[in-house]
């Protein structure tokens, strides 16, 4: 079935497999894309990208096997939608309802046995569990018809649906859409609308995507995650990874297009006083290490297009970047049904491995960059024992061997230094993407945030969705970015709904929570008093 008046971004998060779907008034379940379009992406990225997305699952062997698939290198085929040829559905639930006297039906084609006529509407009752499986309705018929019909009732709830038959006066005593213990034996079926958050929550990441290979291979050559590293501690200098000192990789980067011979002896031929080593990071734990290489990777792909700097010592901040070519793609990995933690992840398959569904494509965004130093003074309110720092190399390492960044999964219920940096700058960027779309008139729902806390600083991009026109941010940061960022900081941040908010944890849909998919993190380290209160970011 074509959805030609669906866009991309629309049938990546509502019309995905298994997923059901609302067109020409009836309801219908997704099987597949049909002919979906191959996306370029690097695979040893994207597993690692997936493992960890996937751990809050994988932990507690919650992933259906994905985290096996995913480590015996499955292949991964990520696929774009093609909007001419759309997606193949079925008819979901088969369970009508005769518009004229409420008897039920299985069978659209035929005429209703109550009132002779063929007026059917779709039952949009669904059956679920948190294992994954999706069912219809299950309702005990008259014994002697073997029919149903529904008797209409005062309340509007599910649960108090009654049942009858339209044949005799024979009422089921069962009310609601039925008792059943799923297969799984892990519990009764749940029922609601189709269309409820609880039947079908699509797992979405996002990567920096760059749309070409060379850009990631150059990267590598260059020392990869390591020397990317090192450039975001030394801070950003030049538009690329390899903007510091020459290392030794870099000249045998420039020089790989040589033939060997000639390579070496112009390798050989450059004094070592010319030649600069990456200094070991040592004391890191391991785990924080790759977390902070990681991040840095993502910032050195970002950019790798080029960008126009602003310093700003606005705010607490270092400077803001417009990065006009930000190539992002947008996954779903999976589903989960229910709306507990114990849900069970879905991830797709194909007849080769591993399905994703994506949308890749190039936009534009904004670099927000705080001030190291600073962030390292406003969390000694908390931990004072924190070493003083002098350079922002030096606090950008602190930050780093101090803070473990928390999941987006994840609720910390003792702060560390960790989750009080993820903190700051979720709430950050919350707040600022709610004055962005003041400022350049522009809708927050066409804004998403992409966090990069281990170096306290976060992108602000533009999604190919809702009535953004791109160009927005770019007018923003030409003309308007100044008078953004004082109102920024000396605009009203209390909520309307304090005290209640304050007293709940200092955010809410009316202060600081944004939509999806605007938000990733599930408005989770979110708090207005790490920017306002007596000792935020911003007052202190």
């Amino acid at each position: 079935m074509k959805l030609g008046h669906r866009s991309k971004n629309q049938i990546l998060f509502n019309a995905l497999p298994e997923q059901t779907i609302d067109i020409d008034r009836r309801i219908w379940k997704v099987q597949e894309w049909i002919e979906a379009q191959p996306v370029d992406v690097d695979s040893g990225r994207l597993r690692e990208h997936l493992l960890r997305e996937i751990y809050p699952w994988s932990s507690d062997y919650r992933d259906n096997g994905f985290k096996r698939a995913l480590e015996r290198r499955d292949p991964l085929q990520v696929r774009s939608v093609n909007i001419e040829k759309g997606v193949r559905v079925e008819p979901f639930p088969k369970w009508y309802e005769c518009r004229g006297c409420h008897a039920i039906g299985w069978d659209e084609a035929r005429i209703c046995s109550g009132c002779n006529r063929k007026r059917w509407g779709q039952l949009h009752f669904v059956g679920y569990h948190e294992c994954g499986i999706l069912l219809p309705p299950f309702v005990a018929k008259c014994p002697k018809h073997e029919q149903l019909k529904i008797i209409r009732t005062a309340s509007t709830k599910v649960s108090q649906i009654e049942w009858g038959c339209p044949k005799c006066s024979w009422r089921n005593p069962q009310k609601g859409l039925g008792i059943r213990k799923c297969p799984c034996g892990g519990g009764h079926i749940s029922y609601n609308v189709h269309r409820a958050s609880s039947v079908y929550v699509a797992q979405v990441t996002t990567l920096i995507n760059p749309p070409s290979a060379d850009d990631l291979d150059e990267i590598r050559r260059l020392g990869g995650a390591t020397r990317a590293l090192h450039w975001a501690l030394g801070g950003m200098i030049g538009h690329t990874i390899n903007g510091g000192p020459q290392t030794r990789a870099d000249i045998e980067a420039l020089l790989a297009n040589l033939p060997e011979i000639t390579r070496i002896a112009m390798l050989n031929a450059v004094p070592d006083s010319e030649i600069s080593e990456l200094p070991a990071l040592d004391g890191i734990p391991e785990r924080l290490l790759r977390a902070a290489e990681q991040e840095a990777m993502e910032l050195a792909l970002a950019v790798r297009g080029g960008r126009e700097t602003r310093e700003v010592h606005h705010g607490g901040l270092l400077g803001i970047d417009l990065v006009d070519q930000f190539p992002i793609l947008r996954a779903v990995f999976g589903y989960t049904r229910g709306e507990t933690a114990a849900s069970t992840l879905q991830h797709f398959r194909s007849n080769n491995g591993i399905l994703i569904h994506a949308d890749a494509g190039m936009t534009e965004a904004l670099l927000v960059r705080l001030d190291p130093i600073r962030v390292i003074d406003w969390l000694r309110a908390d931990f004072p024992d924190l070493p003083e720092v002098h350079t922002e190399k030096d606090a950008r390492e602190l930050l780093i061997r101090k803070s473990e960044i928390p999941g987006r999964h994840e609720t910390v219920q003792t702060p560390t230094v960790g989750s009080r940096v993820a903190t700051l700058i979720h709430s950050y960027a919350h707040r600022i993407i709610r004055r962005i779309a003041v400022f350049a008139g522009i809708d927050r729902e066409a804004l998403s945030e992409f966090l990069l806390p281990s170096h306290c600083a976060f992108f602000v991009y533009a999604q190919p969705r809702g009535e953004f026109v791109l160009g927005g941010l770019q007018a923003l940061f030409e003309d308007e970015l100044d008078r953004m960022l004082a109102d920024f900081v000396e605009a009203e941040y209390r909520c309307p709904l304090d005290p209640g908010c304050e007293q709940g944890g200092s955010a809410c849909p009316a202060c600081l929570h944004l939509g999806e998919p605007t938000c990733r993190w599930f408005n989770r380290h979110l708090s207005r008093a790490v920017l306002f209160s007596e000792h935020g970011y911003l007052t202190a």
